[in-house]
């Protein structure tokens, strides 16, 4: 029954993240477009990729693209097929990852929520091909293979193609690492290992910028919500529910699963939405009255 759920779910996947290419044969996102033309470029060895505008750091991305132009594999037949099939893929290293560490019930779910996970024009997502959604792929891949011996080359590869989804990775690794010391008292240097070997494999692409400007590569100022704006971001109510969610996780436990269920059908639903707007609207309405009365 649950590999048929299974089934079911990996072809809701594919089916939704195709369904905006169905009608529509060219990428749907301007960053598609971008990596589109870096890899032409590059694939025509056209100056343009390789001065000083023309660098970027997921140059991984650009070679696949035009590796696979180069084994006559369409351009367009990417950018409209490929999101669909790695999001697929997404669900089952996502599968295999929860189910190792709980069960398959468990794991299920996990898929569901990655499928009612929306994309947008501003937080991208697996419906576009774009270096993140293969960055989505490597980090539960990495998590599962995070005691196999070629972790190093899961690593240099989300690093080369995405390098935020490598250092996503890199820090999830060290949590888990920190969490067996914890346990363990026993320091875990093979995993270590793995991760120098990965960040070497990957250097010689991050050299030249590291040269040029050192640490200041390492800046996530354009990717980091300040605290002070959350509200403004996800609204009082979303951001009450996170604050009882922490609450939960910390000291009920028992509670948490369900109540991830709730929020989350709450949010698709557009409930929530719905009920912001709503309270912002008796606000307004009592501003107004408060005002005319005077």
């Amino acid at each position: 029954m649950k590999k048929a759920i299974l089934i079911v779910l990996l072809i809701l996947t594919f089916y939704l993240n195709y369904l905006p290419h169905s009608t529509y044969n060219y990428p749907l996102h301007v960053d598609e477009w971008v990596h589109l033309t870096y890899a032409k470029h590059l694939n025509s060895n056209s100056p343009l990729y390789f001065n000083e505008q023309g660098k970027s750091l997921e140059h991984g991305f650009h070679i696949l693209l035009s590796v696979l132009d180069s084994l006559k594999v369409d351009y367009l037949f990417m950018f409209n097929f490929f999101p669909a099939l790695f999001s697929v893929l997404i669900c089952l290293a996502l599968f295999i990852l929860v189910r190792k560490h709980f069960d398959e019930t468990t794991a299920l779910f996990s898929i569901f929520f990655f499928i009612m996970l929306e994309s947008s024009v501003a937080l991208l997502g697996s419906m576009f091909l774009v270096p993140l959604t293969l960055g989505l792929f490597f980090i539960p891949i990495g998590l599962f293979l995070v005691k196999s011996k070629s972790l190093f080359l899961i690593i240099a590869s989300a690093l080369i193609i995405h390098p935020f989804s490598g250092i996503a990775l890199l820090i999830l690794i060290n949590c888990y690492l920190l969490n067996e010391f914890i346990h363990t008292k026993k320091i875990n240097f093979k995993v270590i290992l793995q991760q120098f070997y990965g960040i070497l494999l990957s250097l010689p692409l991050f050299l030249d910028p590291l040269l040029n400007k050192g640490i200041e590569n390492l800046s996530f100022n354009a990717s980091i919500i300040p605290f002070y704006f959350l509200p403004r971001v996800f609204g009082y109510l979303i951001l009450g529910m996170i604050l009882v969610g922490i609450y939960l996780m910390n000291s009920k436990k028992k509670y948490t699963f369900n109540f991830y269920i709730l929020i989350l059908l709450a949010v698709k639903s557009g409930l929530i939405e719905r009920m912001g707007i709503k309270i912002k609207q008796i606000y307004l309405k009592e501003f107004m009255h408060y005002y005319t009365l005077d």
